[in-house]
């Protein structure tokens, strides 16, 4: 099986990119890039499921429309950035991955990022792509 991935896995093959959603102080969500195809043609996508105010414990991200029953990494940073991958993008800089999951037989999976009330939060932005292993991906 080849690593794929929405963004970036530990090779340098085989990887298919995700929509890269952006937090701002301004308390929302923006979906920007593009996601690239995988297996069937399906293109992952991500979402948050509320605004990412400081408290909110029930923040998440969602992946949806990725390969089912599949290893999937949630990477996060502290900035944007951009790195061709063949058909894919890399949208992220230095990223840390954060949530390793496995997608449901939907091929979707949510990682529980829950934000603390802590003022010294207020105003800053993370960016987050999920990576997927797909042996049909993009890259």
């Amino acid at each position: 099986m080849k690593p794929v991935a929405a963004g970036c896995a530990p090779t340098a093959h085989d990887l298919r990119n995700e929509d890269v959603a952006a937090l701002t102080g301004a308390a929302n969500v923006e979906t920007f890039g593009a996601g690239c195809a995988g297996s069937g043609g399906r293109v992952p996508a991500i979402a948050a499921n509320s605004a990412p105010v400081l408290g909110n414990q029930g923040f998440a991200l969602r992946l949806a429309g990725a390969r089912a029953t599949s290893p999937a990494v949630l990477f996060v940073s502290g900035g944007s950035g951009f790195l061709a991958l063949d058909a894919c993008t890399f949208y992220l800089a230095l990223p840390a991955p954060t949530v390793l999951l496995t997608t449901d037989a939907a091929g979707a999976a949510v990682a529980a990022l829950p934000l603390a009330a802590n003022p010294s939060w207020l105003g800053r932005s993370a960016w987050m792509q999920w990576v997927v292993v797909d042996p049909n991906g993009g890259y």
